[in-house]
């Protein structure tokens, strides 16, 4: 008999859902492989079904799966099945599927019971489409995002949640879509199935009660939400004609306080044709972190390419017939209308590359970009006093003294050769402070050794520790500062992000092997690695983390250098 991979779907509760065809296909095989052998020996059991089962849950396929399929090509039959429902649907089966196809050996599916079809039937959804999203994310702020990206579509969207993380995730649904219904599906084709459907902000009340009272929330949950409604559309439009309203009140105002320390404007001076996101020139506010469609759909910026600043846009213009400002939705830009100022394909570039959203106090924010100098203060601290650098500028430190050339320059070189890559790759990381990071670091760096020079040098274990306390301290205060201006990263920084979303690591796999990669060639070279170099690779994220919660953030409220949504992201 020729060989195969029989994927088997298995009941999501009811035993009377396993198929007949999927029992034969488990008595034929010569070897059962299960995401839990505990669960799938239970199933068998009850069927009395006789075979050896094989472990295969998400830590282990990534090594077993070519074995698997070598032994399908050699003429095995295996059968996988997950723990409950269709194999592959956020299940590692689907990496085993995937593998068998590649490799081209027989991959046979079986239809059967799914979580995601049930529980959308369940749930009574007018809507004849449907999008599927698997496990929602742990964090709210991920939670958040991801239904601000999919809230224009129009769709039911279908999650899985787990029990103790349903109330949380209600929580941020309702805070975002607070006009959607909602039907919590849980325990389905079991003895307690229940299907809870209604406003979002009436089922999260429901079970916070419950998990109050200490009843607790119990099975397995899918979470089905209507896609848009007329409802949501007109409550969107009413939010964002309040917003654009306190926006311009707000942008008065502070033109006004602008204004008291300015001197009056020359005869011959004109407007700048593109305000970067602030509002001058008593002109309409505009909200760059969400457009609105006609539609009342609300799209990123980034989505948007043709959406541009406020000063584009002259209240006496386009003015409605009520003689009020149109709000958000009527912006030339979106209606497709041209500007005459501008080459739209300049706009278009210019409003997609830079992020309008965070140029609020654009000058705050360069000021602050350029506080870099306690980043080169702190690693020139840690040069002196021969505790090591940062494993960057360790690397940079060991190969500018092989090639005969000054670091600040051969630092420089790198940048740019590694700026090019990343604007190949992912440009919208590179902002303003990028270029301030790039080309300050280097010759500060060179600049504070040569004037440290001169003050006296001490040996010994006490000044070691110093060096390595005040500089760590300076190293991580300047990353905070710097990084949270939200005006671009260094390009050695950039390179992990890159790497987390093109390839099937994780941010922190992808930095940890950066940067101890990094440390290689920086000994490889000659760099000066110490203490400070395994800081700085390893455990500068708690101290970033304390400065941004104790210093950073209080110093940007305190000066106005991020605007409110901005701090309460940063919160989140």
């Amino acid at each position: 008999m020729a060989g195969k991979l029989i994927i088997c779907p298995t009941p999501i509760g009811n035993l009377g859902d396993m198929t007949e065809r999927a029992l034969e296909a488990l008595r034929s095989a010569d070897a059962v492989c299960a995401e839990d052998t505990r669960v799938t020996g239970k199933l068998l059991a009850a069927f009395r079904i006789e075979k050896r089962i094989e472990r295969l849950d998400e830590a282990l396929i990534g090594e077993r799966a070519s074995s698997l399929v070598e032994r399908v090509a050699a003429g095995e039959v295996i059968a996988y099945c997950s723990d409950a429902g269709m194999p592959g649907v956020s299940d590692p089966g689907l990496r085993l599927v995937r593998a068998a196809r590649e490799a081209g050996v027989p991959v046979e599916v079986l239809p059967g019971a799914t979580a995601v079809a049930t529980a959308y039937v369940a749930s009574g959804s007018a809507n004849p489409r449907f999008y599927f999203g698997g496990f929602f994310p742990r964090k709210d702020a991920e939670r958040r995002a991801v239904v601000e990206s999919l809230r224009a579509l129009d769709a039911a969207l279908l999650f899985y949640e787990s029990p103790n993380r349903l109330v949380a995730a209600l929580t941020s649904l309702a805070e975002t879509l607070p006009h959607r219904e909602i039907a919590v599906c849980r325990e389905l084709t079991k003895l307690h199935e229940e299907v809870v459907r209604g406003r979002l902000p009436e089922v999260r009340d429901a079970f916070a009660a419950r998990e109050r009272e200490g009843a607790g929330i119990k099975g397995e949950i899918v979470l089905v939400i209507d896609g848009p409604s007329e409802a949501e559309g007109a409550a969107a439009e009413q939010d964002a004609e309040v917003a654009a309203r306190a926006r311009a009140a707000e942008e008065q105002i502070a033109h006004r306080q602008n204004a008291e320390h300015r001197p009056p404007p020359s005869p011959s001076a004109r407007p700048s044709a593109f305000a970067l996101g602030s509002v001058s020139h008593k002109t309409e506010a505009f909200d760059m972190t969400t457009c609105h469609t006609r539609g009342g759909s609300r799209q990123s910026a980034a989505a948007l390419p043709r959406c541009v600043p406020g000063a584009w846009r002259s209240p006496d213009r386009f003015r409605t017939k009520s003689g009020r400002a149109p709000g958000l939705r009527t912006s030339p830009a979106i209606l497709g209308e041209s500007t005459e100022s501008f080459p739209q394909e300049r706009r278009r570039l210019m409003a997609k590359w830079m992020d309008l959203r965070h140029t609020y106090n654009l000058k705050g924010k360069l000021l602050f970009s350029c506080l870099i100098v306690c980043i080169a203060l702190g690693t020139t601290v840690c040069r002196v006093g021969n505790v090591g650098v940062d494993p960057f500028t360790a690397m940079n430190l060991g190969f500018s003294a092989r090639v005969g050339m000054d670091f600040g320059t051969f630092q420089l070189l790198v940048n740019l050769a590694i700026l090019a890559a990343v604007f190949a790759l992912d440009k919208y990381q590179i902002g303003l402070g990028t270029l301030i990071n790039m080309v300050g670091v280097g010759y500060l760096i060179e600049l504070f050794t040569w004037l440290l020079g001169f003050l006296p040098k001490f040996e010994g274990l006490v000044s070691a520790g110093v060096h390595l306390v005040v500089g760590t301290l300076l190293f991580t205060l300047g990353v905070s500062l710097y990084l949270k201006t939200r005006m671009g990263v260094a390009p050695i920084d950039a390179v992990a992000p890159i790497a987390a979303e093109r390839l099937p690591f994780s941010y922190t796999a992808c930095r940890m092997t950066q940067d101890i990669s990094v440390t290689v060639l920086a000994v490889l070279a000659g760099g000066p690695i110490g203490v400070f170099t395994v800081i700085a690779a390893f455990f500068t994220g708690p101290l970033i983390t304390a400065w941004n919660r104790f210093a950073t953030l209080p110093l940007y409220r305190r000066f106005g250098i991020l605007n409110p949504e901005e701090l309460a992201e940063e919160r989140s």
